[in-house]
């Protein structure tokens, strides 16, 4: 089973990028395997997701994917 969760916030600027790398760099350090997904098109958090999890992180956009948003999202989730 895979088991995950979803930061979301109120607005931008209001902390979910700082809230995700420490929570993804504290799951690295204790030997927890994540796979970090980022939604939208702010690209530069997916290196940075990839600096704190050691992981690439996956890009799902709504608008550009559609429908195949769902299998893309469990074919990286499946080895977390």
């Amino acid at each position: 089973m895979v088991k995950g969760f979803i930061i979301a916030g109120t607005h931008s600027g209001c902390g979910k990028t700082t809230l995700t790398l420490g929570i993804l760099r504290t799951f690295k350090n204790r030997g927890i395997k994540v796979q970090p997904f980022k939604i939208g098109p702010d690209y530069i958090d997916t290196s940075w997701h990839k600096n704190a999890s050691g992981v690439d992180s996956v890009n799902l956009d709504l608008f550009s994917m559609g429908e195949e948003i769902e299998a893309w999202f469990w074919k990286y989730a499946k080895n977390s």
